[in-house]
């Protein structure tokens, strides 16, 4: 049931409305209140919380516009339907800014009412399922940010941390410095803590109260963690420790946990830095053995030279993809001669694919959610846990092939088209018009046709459907929803317009389709 909040300075407007939606569409919305300006609709939405909210433009005081936005800031999903008497494009031009998902002109007829409703309902269910979804690659992110973290660190105790993967590790992690530090925490546990849990505690500290990136527990007994920094400046070090050692005090205190920290330098000399801090913690008694897996020294890697990770990394922070296709290339080469692979080759495999993706988004060369679709790295994991590493080889060079394919097309068109074709993608859903676009890009329709046809070789229509298509081809993939869900989720209400335009361009009905592509993704 969608709660309903009506919004008019003339109480017949609301009496009609309220009759309407209580006599014919009782079934799926309640009018929870009503509102005769756009002050009392603020205090409204924010005491009765509505789904739904149908509101006149020309009010005294505080207009619909202004309290939409108002509304639409203190947070909160809503779905925004305008009423008004007047048909102005500059209403409509801003209307479209805020969101709105319908604009009516009254007087309402039951028949209107019923379309602007449904409107506000799939904008409503559209916007849950792309929430989801985020919720759903935040998850994968996060499980991708635990490989890159192992990577990062093993790079750094192996010896083979440039400069330049450095900073695409901290990329990954959304943080930017020039400078840094680094550190060994070292766990002696007392009889009534396990370093497992003195571990976790240091972990969730340094997570969660400060800019720090904690690496993975080595023999039971040491971690290696990096303070990002702004320069090289003690102060600023001091102020970032603090909080760890505010935290932690109570092991700190008893000696179950000790902290060891080298002094700030520049990125440039994080090796030398970590050689230092390493050095140190050799000489102390609890330093690790000769026998331990690291010991500040580089060793081969079975599986490709590291050297190929640093120039991977030194091409895509420039953007030469190109030249960092030859690199991955002969990655995947040199993994292919093996018949086995540790958990580090996973880790950098992992690490080189989410650096080029993630580069990739922010660079707009390729559309946020077609990064995340390549960000899923399940079938990886799988093939890894199969010890199936011929197959995972030729599964990373497809992935990177499809990531160098949206490259490629992206890079040859100019920046504006660039920007108008990431708009269609991640707003595909909603209810887009030529005219609305080139509002958004400050361009006239005319000009935007134009160059669609110029660069991408069809007009603004067929570019939308051929992106609306794409997407509802993997959605049917993937097989998890209805064909009406699909077609909503795509950007079409009727679901039989849906299914009749995807027959004319692929020659197939949403379901023949939908069902051909899992039997071959199954082999049968």
């Amino acid at each position: 049931m969608r709660r309903v909040l009506i919004v008019d300075d003339e109480s017949p407007i609301i009496s009609a409305l309220e009759l309407l939606i209580k006599r014919y569409f009782s079934q799926e919305y309640l009018v929870v209140g009503d509102a005769h300006n756009g002050r009392e609709a603020i205090e409204k939405a924010r005491e009765l919380n509505p789904d739904i909210i149908l509101i006149d433009v020309q009010m005294p005081g505080i207009n619909g516009l202004e309290a939409i936005r108002s509304i639409s800031q203190s947070g909160g999903t809503k779905a925004f339907v305008l009423i008004t008497a007047y048909e102005r494009f500059d209403i409509a031009r801003e209307a479209l800014r805020l969101g709105v998902c319908d604009y009516v002109l009254k007087p309402i007829s039951r028949e209107r009412l019923e379309i602007a409703l449904r409107s506000a309902s799939l904008f409503l269910e559209r916007l849950s399922l792309i929430e989801e979804k985020e919720l759903a690659f935040l998850e994968r992110e996060q499980q991708f940010a635990e490989y890159v973290r192992e990577a990062f660190f093993n790079h750094l105790l192996e010896g083979h941390l440039s400069p330049q993967d450095l900073k695409a590790f901290l990329s990954v992690f959304h943080l930017s410095c020039t400078h840094g530090a680094v550190g060994i925490l070292y766990f002696l546990p007392a009889i009534s803590h396990s370093t497992g849990e003195l571990y976790i505690q240091a972990s969730h500290t340094i997570q969660y109260k400060t800019t720090a990136i904690l690496g993975p527990l080595v023999h039971q007994r040491y971690a290696p963690f990096f303070i990002p920094l702004p320069n090289s400046n003690e102060t600023p070090l001091q102020s970032l420790v603090e909080p760890i050692k505010k935290e932690l005090a109570g092991p700190l205190a008893t000696g179950e946990i000790q902290m060891l920290i080298g002094s700030p330098g520049p990125l440039a000399e994080v090796d030398r830095l970590w050689q230092r801090v390493w050095n140190e913690f050799l000489q102390s008694p609890q330093g690790p053995s000769s026998s331990d897996e690291y010991t500040g020294e580089s060793k081969p890697d079975e599986l490709w030279p590291w050297v190929l990770d640093h120039e991977y990394y030194e091409a895509i922070s420039h953007h030469y993809w190109t030249v960092a296709q030859k690199q991955f290339e002969e990655i995947i080469i040199n993994l292919q001669k093996y018949h086995t692979m540790s958990p580090l080759g996973l880790y950098r495999l992992v690490s080189l694919l989410t650096y080029g993706i993630t580069e990739a988004i922010q660079e707009g060369t390729i559309p946020r959610e077609r990064g995340h679709a390549l960000l899923s790295l399940e079938g990886l994991f799988s093939l890894y846990q199969k010890g199936l590493f011929q197959e995972l080889g030729t599964w990373c060079h497809t992935q990177f092939q499809k990531l160098l394919q949206e490259v490629h097309v992206r890079r040859e068109y100019s920046p504006t088209v660039r920007k108008i074709l990431q708009y269609l993608e991640e707003h595909y859903q909603e209810p887009i018009s030529l005219e609305s676009v080139a509002d958004l890009m400050d361009l006239s329709p005319v000009t935007v046709s134009r160059m669609l046809s110029e660069e991408v070789g069809q007009g603004f229509a067929r570019t939308l459907i051929e992106i609306r298509l794409k997407r509802a081809k993997e959605l049917l993939q993937e097989g998890d929803l209805s064909i009406k869900e699909i077609s909503q989720a795509c950007g079409y209400q009727d679901p039989n317009y849906f299914a009749r335009l995807f027959k004319n361009y692929t020659g197939m009905t949403p379901r023949e389709y939908g069902e051909t592509k899992r039997e071959e993704a199954h082999g049968t």
